[in-house]
């Protein structure tokens, strides 16, 4: 869990969509003419952008886990307190993650984390080994920014996969979405180009194709993605269910795993 605090107070600066009563105080004085207005929503995301710099890899990392520890809040650190008491605060976790995922949605960071992870995935296979643990948890805030805290189940699961669980703000940023293809790409780029990529993060990229394959025009860019990487994917998804040698029957034979059921019929009918 980040634990500088610099970084944790720039980051939620950055995702406050009110404007303080320092900044109006500020620019109480400036002529309107300079675009100063007090608005509830001030996108930031030029600032954004600058924090997830793929050039700062390293540095952007540890911001986007700063972004996941404040949208995915961990009440198991109140389990040493009376119950009642460990309610209250479990009660106020979510809300101030509630908060903070609307800010980080309404000032841009959500396209700035898919710009760093479109980003990050592109070179050689080498670069994005390196990248493995930046990918993870970009994965991870996607998710989370598109399904918020009420649909995440233990260690960040999602416990529902149909679009229908997702909030307003997740369904507005689901349509919003304007390179599914880039993004299909990417996330799935990052689980056929490293051998190394954790469990987790290819749940992730399956809930996360799940969810995108809700729009049934999106099977069909799935299967016309460059370099047969609709094809490898399921091929990486055979190797890491089974751990057992490739054959055509092992393929047809994904889709009736009770583990890909819902996911599979989708990728089966791309390919």
């Amino acid at each position: 869990m980040p634990t500088n605090r610099g970084s944790i107070d720039r980051v939620q600066l950055v995702a406050q969509t009110e404007t303080s009563s320092i900044e109006v105080e500020t620019n109480v004085n400036k002529p309107f003419d300079e675009d100063i207005m007090v608005v509830d929503e001030v996108k930031r995301e030029e600032e954004w952008i600058a924090l997830l710099d793929c050039k700062c890899f390293h540095r952007s990392v540890y911001v986007l886990q700063v972004i996941d520890s404040l949208m995915q809040p961990a009440p198991e650190i109140l389990s040493n307190l009376p119950a009642d008491v460990s309610t209250v605060l479990e009660n106020d976790m979510r809300g101030e993650s509630t908060r903070f995922r609307k800010g980080f949605i309404d000032s841009g960071g959500f396209g700035a984390v898919l710009k760093f992870i479109m980003g990050s995935t592109e070179g050689a296979n080498e670069k994005r080994q390196k990248n493995r643990m930046g990918n993870a948890v970009a994965l991870r805030v996607l998710k989370c920014g598109l399904f918020g805290n009420s649909s995440l189940g233990l260690n960040g699961s999602i416990k529902n996969l149909s679009s229908s669980c997702l909030d307003d703000a997740g369904r507005e940023l689901l349509s919003s979405l304007s390179d599914k293809r880039g993004l299909m790409n990417s996330i799935t780029s990052a689980v056929v180009s490293d051998r190394g990529v954790s469990d987790a993060a290819i749940l992730d990229v399956l809930q996360l194709l799940r969810l995108l394959f809700s729009d049934e025009r999106t099977t069909e860019i799935f299967a016309s993605l460059p370099n047969k990487i609709a094809e490898k994917f399921l091929m990486t998804l055979l190797l890491w269910e089974s751990g057992c040698t490739l054959t055509a029957a092992s393929i047809c034979g994904l889709k009736d795993t009770e583990k890909y059921q819902g996911f599979n019929s989708d990728v089966s009918r791309a390919l």
